[in-house]
């Protein structure tokens, strides 16, 4: 057999296939940034498709909202020929309406003129007769002080004066005594004889009284007056004497007790009359009279203060 030749390379040295296939790598790196530059657009994109898709049912759900709200309002008013306003009986209807209220208040405001004018035409009455009153007010009190007077012209004409000016024995209260007179030279008959009296004045310590506390007709036997004099009379003067600081009412009451003894007072006086308008000075505080008033003898009389004192 004829020997053959054939040129190859040793199985060591025949090129093989390399692993790192250098494009493919770089086509994939480059697909990898492109899909990176990409993935924002593809949110964007798919916000874009969500909100497409989420609009049309928006609006599909409002105007289903707008529908229930149409129905039920038709529902609670229906729209009818009885209340459509572009009716024209409707309208006619309702103008009527209108002018019935017009007309009906036009009354109402008739009637509260009338009764404005009405309540004039009183406030002008009561005017004329508080006026009227008025007149009669002034008429009187004229007609009265003439009276007063031409009776005092007669009471001078006549000589009426008070004779027998006495006082009480007793005391009437503190510094009080009562005094008596008799009003002579009253006619026998005479009609104003009570006038007479109460309009004729006195003079007593000093001092004149028109009037006196009280008259008194006693007929035949004269016609009498009497008076409270409550100045210049020291006999009738009591005064508090025996200071005594009987301490607190009770703790916590705020009140301190005082106690003292009823002086001067005069024999057969009413000795609670004199506790009860004797004042009283102590503690540089002024008091009219006491809170309590006892006895603790037949002839002597006791007052009680209870005073505020912060100390109690």
């Amino acid at each position: 057999m004829p020997y053959s030749y054939t040129s190859r390379s040793p199985p060591s040295y025949q090129p093989q296939a390399c692993s790192y296939d250098y494009p493919n790598e770089r086509t994939r790196l480059f697909a990898t940034e492109a899909e990176a530059e990409a993935e924002p657009q593809r949110h964007h994109s798919k916000a874009r498709l969500s909100t497409v898709k989420i609009l049309p049912c928006t609006i599909i759900t409002c105007i289903l909202a707008l529908s229930v709200s149409f129905a039920a309002y038709s529902l609670i008013f229906p729209l009818t020929r009885c209340n459509d306003p572009l009716d024209p009986l409707v309208r006619d209807r309702i103008r009527k309406e209108w002018a019935g209220e017009l007309q009906q208040h036009e009354v109402s405001l008739a009637e509260r003129n009338a009764l404005r004018l009405k309540w004039g035409e009183e406030d002008a009455t009561r005017d004329q007769v508080r006026e009227q009153w008025t007149h009669e007010v002034e008429n009187h009190n004229r007609a009265e002080r003439e009276r007063r007077q031409r009776e005092a012209d007669e009471r001078l004409r006549l000589g009426m004066f008070w004779t027998d000016v006495v006082g009480d024995h007793l005391c009437a209260a503190y510094a009080t005594r009562e005094y008596s007179a008799r009003l002579t030279n009253v006619p026998e008959g005479y009609p104003h004889r009570v006038e007479a009296c109460i309009h004729t004045p006195v003079v007593i310590h000093g001092v004149t009284y028109e009037n006196p506390a009280r008259c008194v007709d006693e007929g035949l036997n004269g016609l009498f007056g009497y008076w409270l004099v409550s100045h210049n009379e020291p006999a009738c003067s009591t005064f508090w004497e025996r200071y005594r600081d009987k301490g607190c009412t009770a703790q916590g009451s705020g009140k301190r007790r005082i106690e003292q003894y009823l002086a001067n007072l005069p024999e057969g006086a009413d000795w609670q009359e004199f506790c009860a308008t004797t004042p009283a000075a102590f503690r540089g505080q002024e008091y009219k009279s006491p809170d309590h008033c006892f006895r603790a003898n037949p002839i002597g009389a006791y007052g009680l203060w209870d005073i505020d004192d912060a100390a109690c």
